[in-house]
Order: C-alpha cells, then structure tokens, then sequence
C-alpha cells in the first residue's frame, strides 16, 4: 500500500471477462515510497498530473522519467519499480486491470512493456476513479467503465499517432485562441485542464514553451490590455470594469493595473495618449507568480 495516499480503492469491479479494476487511487505525496509492479499485478494506468516519476524495467534496468501531463503503462507481466523525485511532490491517478479488453487495446496500438507519453486523457482518469469510489457494480457502470478504460487508451495514442488536431494548432495556441475569446468569463486553469485534458503544470509548461510566459501572466497581459482600452475609449467607471474582467473588487484590479502600468486606473485615464505607450514594462512580468490561480480574485 503506498504512502500519502488520499484517495483508495480495494474493492474490485469485475466486467466479466471483458476487464476487471482490481484497485485504484490518487496519490499526492511530497516523496514516494519505491513501488513494486509484479507480474500478477495486471496492466498499470497511471496518469501523472504534477511532478516527476521514474519507472525502471527490472529485466534490463531501463529506466523511463514520466512527467506531470503524461500517461504511464505498465503491461501486464512486467516486473518494474516505481519512485518520485523527491524536490518534486506528485500528484497522480493509477489503476491496476487486467482483460481481454486491455490485452487487445496494448496489442492493437503495440505499447511497449513500459510506456509513458502525453495524454489529454485526465477527465477520463478522474471520471473512472469516481466511478469506482461509488462501489456500485451493475452492468450499467460496468459498461461506462470499460468505455474509460478505452477511452484513457485510445486517445493516449491518437494523440502520440496525430498529435495536431484538424485545425493545425498546438494545445498552447489553442488555449491562446480560448484565453482571447473568453477573456471576459471566469477564466480558471482547472477548467482549462478539463477543457484541454491535461494536468495543470503539463498546460503551463506547454504554454510557456511557445507563448514565452505562463497562462496566467497571458491573461493578466490581455485584460490589462483591455482595461486601457475601456478606460481611454469608454466612460465606464473603474468598478464596472473590474467587474468586467473578472476581478473580485475595484480595489483589487486598481492594485493589479497600478503594478501593471505604474499608475492607477484614473491616473491613466487622464493621462495624454502620447504618454501612455511608455507605461507599459517592456520586461516580462512578475506581477503573478502563482500559477495555480489563472482568476484574479
């Protein structure tokens, strides 16, 4: 049984011969115990939100990283230890099967003994852990759990296989494209990592590498964008274009634009066009360092 622990499963969920769940659950640990995959232990899912882990195969001593964002597979019959980094605290979803179901899908996409890549299959993960929490074993949520169990499979490798969607973008210009389009909603990075099927630190390090600065640092910059617009070009007061942009009070977005710009929002709104292209900081940002919170509140 493994350490840190905050969410466990023992009792089995048996889909005849098609699939069976033996045990599941979420770790989040500040260090990892050494974990032992044996060969009676079936497949292993186990889906890397934050942190770094390492696997290593005990028949040559290979040793696989698997980082937040990543899925892991195990096959079934493999002998591997499993540890955390230790400056590193994890986060993760794991599920231990085995079935007909599992063999067929490892065999059809040819996973290897051990496996980890990218994968938007978070929600799926999350949904099938609740799922087995409920402790029901009916043939509806039978069914419903073989369809998760495909579904973490099949979109793991769709996304290795065809990693751009039909459009062309990238996850990090497709977020862009969500942030700009939704710049006046409730903007979240849990639900971004919902929407986008990826854990939170995998989203920030996608965007970073691309974009050049963090989701939330992105939203900051557009809103703080807007808010000049809106108080150069429109009588709106203060208030109602906090409220607009999602901040908490006029006070809290008067304290973030003044770190932004270096002078209040009436300041600003008084000061003459020619003056104002110098106000912005040519640097990037430290205004918000929290990458946990993409809102403002």
């Amino acid at each position: 049984m493994e350490k840190g622990q905050i969410r466990y499963t023992e009792k089995p969920l048996v889909g005849g011969e098609l699939f069976t769940i033996r045990t599941a659950g979420r770790t989040q640990s500040a260090s990892m115990q050494r974990v032992r995959h044996g060969e009676a232990d079936g497949f292993r899912l186990e889906y890397m939100l934050e942190g770094t882990g390492y696997v290593r195969r005990e028949a040559d001593g290979r040793i696989l990283q698997v980082t937040g964002g990543q899925m892991l597979f195990v096959r079934q019959g493999c002998e591997a230890t499993i540890w955390a980094d230790r400056e590193k605290p994890v986060d993760r979803v794991w599920f231990l099967a085995e079935g007909d179901l599992l063999s067929t899908l490892f065999s059809l996409y040819r996973i290897p003994e051990v496996y980890a890549a990218s994968s938007p299959a978070l929600p799926e993960c999350i949904a099938l852990l609740d799922l087995l929490e409920t402790g029901e074993t009916d043939g509806a949520l039978c069914a419903q759990a073989a369809a998760l169990l495909s579904s973490i499979l099949v979109r793991t490798m769709a996304s290795v296989l065809f990693p751009a969607d039909r459009s062309g973008k990238s996850t990090a210009r497709q977020m862009q494209a969500y942030i700009d389009s939704h710049l006046y909603e409730d903007l979240r990075l849990d639900g971004m990592a919902v929407r986008f099927g990826y854990a939170k630190m995998h989203l920030i390090r996608l965007f970073r590498e691309e974009i050049g600065i963090t989701p939330i640092q992105y939203v900051l910059q557009k809103r703080m964008e807007s808010a000049c617009r809106m108080l150069t070009g429109t009588v709106m007061t203060v208030g109602e274009i906090a409220e607009l942009l999602q901040y908490s009070s006029a006070q809290h977005f008067s304290a973030a634009f003044r770190k932004y710009t270096g002078i209040s929002p009436t300041d600003y709104r008084r000061t003459p066009a020619w003056e104002k292209k110098d106000l912005f900081p040519e640097a990037e940002s430290d205004i918000m360092k929290d990458d946990e919170k993409i809102n403002p509140d």
